[in-house]
This record gives C-alpha cells, structure tokens and sequence, in this order.
C-alpha cells in the first residue's frame, strides 16, 4: 500500500520545515510521496530537498481546496492529510499501516501534544499558564466526556485534519472537503458528517501521540483573531445550510459583548499590562476569556 502525505501551508516555512525533518526520518523504506501544498503567492524556496517531497502551488484557495487539490494528485491509496505544524514519531507512519492493517475501510486520528520543549516554556509567561490551565497543550479537554480509561482506540470522536489518514477511495467517495467555507474550522465537522452517513468508522488512537507545534501562534492577539474567524467561519456554514454551526448568545452577553465590543483592542492593550505574576493569573485568566468572547462576538457580529 502506497502513502501520500498531503500537507497545506501558508506562510509558516520554519514550522513546515522542522514537521517535514521528522516526517522524511518516519517514511524511511516506506513508499510514500509528501503533497506540499503551498496556499501562499511566496514560493518555499529554503525547504531541503528530498526525493519524495513535491511543492505544489494553490494560492489563496484556502486549507480545504488545498487538501482536495492534494488528494485529487495523489498517487497512493492510502492518504494521509497532516498539517503544517505536526511533528510525527519516527513510528508514527508504521503504526499507521498498522491500525488500517486491522481495521480497513476506517479513518484514523493520532492524539497531540504540544511538543515538550515548547511545554517547558508556557509556564514563562501568564498567556502560556492559561493555555496549561485550561488543558489548551493538547487534546486531553477534548476528551473529558469520553470514556478512555484501558482503550487504545476511541469511536465516535469524529475527524479532524491535523493528522487524519484514510484510504484514498473513501476519502473520494465522500466528495472531499466542503471549499465553500471561508477559513478553517468547520470542514472537518462536515466531512465527518459524510462519513457518518457512508457507515464509514472513525477512530482515535489514544495512545499513539504526534506532537502539535504552534511554537509561531501563541500570541493572544492571534488567538483572537482566530476566534473571530471561527465564527464568520460558523455563520458562512448556517448560510450554506449547516445550521447546526448557529452561534447562539443570551440576551446578557449579547448586552454586556455589545458594551465592550467597540473597546476590545484597548483592553487587548492593558491585559498585556498585568505584571507576569502567577498570583495575578486568575485576573488574568478572566480578562483573556472576556477577550476571546468579544472576538468570538465580534466575527459573529461583522458577518450576519
């Protein structure tokens, strides 16, 4: 069984770099091909070159293009989708060919971390406490209602692109990504809408860990932007009939966000003012959350 590798970028060359290092030692005397699809008008000119590495331009089509155009060139039968910031395992890629060895006609998801020398520096900074406090370093919050105690694999969990492998025909069957939606965030839901629909398992591998590299995106500006992207993201899906995506506000925070919502960059400004104290983090844990809700208000605001 062949593997392709399908990898979407955009402007995050030392991340991809670093992730294609540990990917090229995982695929030694594997049959495989990586599908390096740059979604950027710059071309990635200081990634090493490597046999079975191919660039492929997709400028400004977004992640979901990206990763249909990928598997759409695709010359194996098995397809691996990765993200630009996941670093494998040197095993990760043989685990794979042995999870779908066992249980053919599925998808797989392997659990993340964040890598641990980006771990040890979050509790540097009040930000970075606040990520370790609400479990935002890896997937373990995601899994709090799931019953994992003695399992290596958990079902009903859904897909998501980060590090997702399926064989190419399924992945075919399905029609692919969802392209009508702006941004990321919803096309994995959809698409494991379809697979549902197919009978078609999903599975997550609990024990089989790759590590989660966001070493370029732990800025709480960016994380905010990021939350009022994810709900234009969620609205443009209700217009497209995904209904299920309707982002819903009581009256009160619909209120109290309405109140804020013109002083959301002043009150970005003065959080970055609070003294790096752990004694002040529940302060400033509080005023994080209030500034992740008007983000989130905010794009929903900007794209009714």
């Amino acid at each position: 069984m062949r593997l392709s590798v399908i990898i979407p970028t955009y402007e995050r060359e030392a991340i991809l770099q670093r992730s294609l290092e540990a990917l090229v030692k995982a695929l030694e005397g594997i049959d495989a091909e990586v599908l390096v699809v740059n979604d950027s008008a710059n071309r990635l000119r200081g990634l090493q070159a490597n046999e079975k590495i191919s660039i492929i331009q997709n400028r400004g089509k977004g992640a979901a293009t990206a990763r249909n155009f990928g598997a759409s060139l695709a010359k194996g039968s098995l397809l691996l989708f990765l993200d630009d910031d996941i670093i494998v395992q040197p095993r990760s890629i043989y685990r794979l060919f042995e999870l779908h060895a066992a249980h053919p006609r599925s998808a797989f998801n392997f659990f993340w971390y964040f890598p641990e020398d980006l771990t040890r520096e979050l509790p540097r900074t009040s930000f970075g406490r606040y990520l370790l406090h609400y479990k935002i370093n890896s997937q373990v919050s995601r899994l709090i209602d799931k019953d994992v105690v003695g399992k290596e694999l958990v079902s009903d969990y859904g897909v998501s692109s980060y590090f997702f492998s399926i064989e190419r025909d399924l992945f075919l069957e399905t029609g692919g990504y969802d392209e009508s939606i702006p941004h990321a965030g919803v096309e994995d839901i959809i698409l494991s809408k379809k697979l549902r629909r197919l009978g078609i398992p999903m599975f997550l591998s609990v024990k089989d860990v790759v590590y989660h590299n966001e070493s370029d995106r732990l800025d709480l500006w960016q994380v905010m932007e990021r939350y009022r992207r994810a709900s234009v993201t969620m609205n443009a899906a209700v217009r497209s009939g995904h209904g299920e995506f309707e982002r819903k506000f009581s009256v009160f925070k619909k209120l109290g966000y309405s109140v804020f919502l013109p002083f959301r960059k002043p009150v970005y400004r003065l959080s970055r003012l609070v003294p790096n104290l752990p004694v002040l983090d529940p302060l400033y844990f509080k005023w994080v959350n209030l500034l992740l809700g008007l983000s989130s208000y905010q794009g929903y605001r900007e794209s009714k």
